[in-house]
């Protein structure tokens, strides 16, 4: 328990130190934050997967869902909600098939996956209410009837991901 309150600390001394000697030495913000973001990013996934701390790995991916996700809303910050479900429902099939692959070669990080997939399954909605303007209320009915939706599939195939997250 210790190893990893230490490991958590260590993770959010590195993001702070990060941000303060940009601030420090007035570097610029817009290009030194995401390369720090996509450090932490990087830096977290690789300990999370290689020391099996599952919370570190998670967050290693919540950063580059929200590198991916800035990137995108400067590049189309226009974009439907059709093409924002094509940028990140592929990744969460991705991942899920991922956690599927690693549950039979790796064991205990399948559930990293699933869950970072299961993110992913609601960032279109999350990303066009929360990181853009313009979109009508409706886009939070849809958001109500995917997780009604993710909810429905863990059901039907609770005796395959409950393997594969116990694992």
């Amino acid at each position: 328990m210790i190893s990893l309150v230490l490991a958590g600390i260590g993770s959010v001394l590195t993001l702070g130190f990060g941000l303060w000697l940009i601030a420090l030495h007035d570097l610029d913000p817009d290009f030194w934050r995401p390369l720090l973001i996509a450090g932490c990013g990087l830096l977290w996934c690789v300990l999370g997967f290689f020391l099996r701390i599952g919370l570190l790995h998670f967050c290693g991916f919540a950063f580059w869902a929200l590198l991916y996700a800035g990137f995108f809303g400067q590049a189309r910050p226009d974009a439907s909600i059709l093409m924002l479900e094509l940028l990140w429902v592929p990744l969460c099939v991705l991942m899920i098939w991922l956690s599927w692959l690693l549950y039979h070669r790796v064991s205990g990080v399948s559930g990293v996956y699933l869950g970072v997939g299961v993110s992913l399954w609601l960032m279109p909605e999350i990303d066009a209410l929360w990181l853009r303007s313009g979109f009508p209320e409706w886009t939070s009915l849809i958001l109500i009837l995917k997780i009604a939706v993710g909810l429905a599939l863990l059901f039907i195939f609770r005796k395959k991901w409950i393997t594969w997250v116990a694992s």
